[in-house]
């Protein structure tokens, strides 16, 4: 909550979670066949719909509308869902669902540790912890991370690459550890390979996750029953890479580029 009385957080229902910031509020949600992620932007309450994006499980059909920064309209598929965008954001939704996890939000102006002053894992938390944001023709990301949940809403026009997930993260001495990820709205290629399946089930998520530190390998992604270890392959003081699935790297940066930061 910050001096003005909003309460910014997560909050969950059976069939929708809310997380809201200062300049951003993201609803995921389900409404019988139908998965749909909405984004909003501005300022504490006072926020409208820039992106939205939806699937229909039966038909597996996706589409998306999102307004670039320069105020521009880009949109696939239904185009009714470009009438949608500038809808103001409803701040009384969340009343009705329980508050999950709170944060408070924090100056992006404040300087942020080097993996020299406080270790990897202090280091991949501080950095993590926070929102980037970009809109173009080409390209819409959003991307939000607590110290226990990661959210992406991510469209690449070329090839209508989407992905909107929502999952539970731990970080640990030698990396991060993906345990839950119990949203997901996938569109990529041909939709032929696994991870393209979507679903959503937000009243299972694990509160307290089990890392399996003991499988844990230097420069290696593991993957275990528990979830997946993304282990450090190489670092500097600015600079945390990790090994993810197959030939994938997840890197972190100490300047990143964050609009906000979460303390």
């Amino acid at each position: 909550m910050d001096s003005t009385g909003n309460e910014y957080g997560i909050f969950s229902s059976k069939t929708a979670e809310l997380t809201e910031t200062e300049k951003f509020a993201l609803l995921l949600g389900t409404n019988g066949n139908v998965l749909t992620a909405k984004l909003y932007k501005g300022i504490a309450r006072h926020k409208n719909l820039i992106a939205i994006c939806e699937e229909d499980q039966e038909t597996k059909k996706i589409s998306f509308a999102y307004q670039t920064e320069s105020a521009e309209t880009v949109c696939y598929g239904e185009k009714s869902l470009s009438e949608a965008l500038r809808t103001p954001y409803d701040a009384a939704r969340k009343s009705t669902m329980y508050h999950t996890e709170s944060f408070r939000m924090a100056s992006v102006k404040e300087p942020l540790p080097t993996v020299n002053e406080v270790g990897i894992r202090a280091a991949l938390i501080a950095w993590r912890s926070g929102v980037v944001y970009r809109a173009s023709q080409q390209e819409m990301m959003f991307y939000l991370c607590t110290k226990t949940s990661e959210f992406v809403f991510h469209i690449q026009i070329d090839g209508h690459n989407v992905y909107c997930g929502a999952s539970q993260n731990s970080v640990f001495d030698l990396g991060l550890f993906a345990g839950v990820q119990y949203f997901r709205i996938r569109n990529y290629d041909d939709n032929t390979l696994p991870f393209c399946t979507s679903h959503a089930f937000f009243t299972k998520k694990q509160q307290n996750l089990r890392i399996p530190l003991e499988k844990c390998r230097y420069g290696e992604c593991v993957i275990t029953k528990e979830g997946y270890l993304f282990c450090v392959k190489r670092y500097q003081d600015a600079e945390i890479v990790l090994q993810g699935c197959g030939d994938d790297e997840y890197i972190y940066c100490k300047d990143e580029p964050c609009v906000e930061r979460i303390e």
